[in-house]
């Protein structure tokens, strides 16, 4: 795997706001996210390859999702379930828990603390 995501925290999530590039084996890898007032526009998408997996700010947690927007995993308390997360999903899971990119998923303010 490889990617141009930066040191965890700020520079992660400035360079995940424009797009982070990389190869997940084979497949093309992009991680995109978004900050935003609205909670329902905010994200961060993993693109790998044909496929979407995005983590959408959920009731008191994070939610991971497919396209069709089945849960994929949910963390609740700082602790994820993710019985039926594939090994793309626990990929995932770990470098946006790595990269500090779960502020963008918060009020904008709140991320400022």
């Amino acid at each position: 795997m490889v990617l141009e995501i930066g040191a965890p925290g700020v520079l992660a999530r400035r360079r995940v706001k424009r797009g982070v590039q990389g190869a997940l084996g084979d497949a093309d890898l992009r991680i995109t996210g978004q900050g935003s007032f609205r909670p329902g526009a905010r994200f961060v998408a993993f693109q790998v390859g044909g496929r979407t997996i995005t983590f959408r700010p959920h009731r008191l947690g994070v939610v991971l999702t497919d396209g069709n927007g089945e849960v994929l995993a949910e963390r609740r308390a700082g602790q994820w379930d993710a019985s039926s997360a594939g090994l793309v999903e626990t990929i995932a899971i770990c470098l946006f828990e790595w990269a500090g990119v779960d502020s963008l998923l918060q009020f904008p303010l709140l991320a400022l603390v």
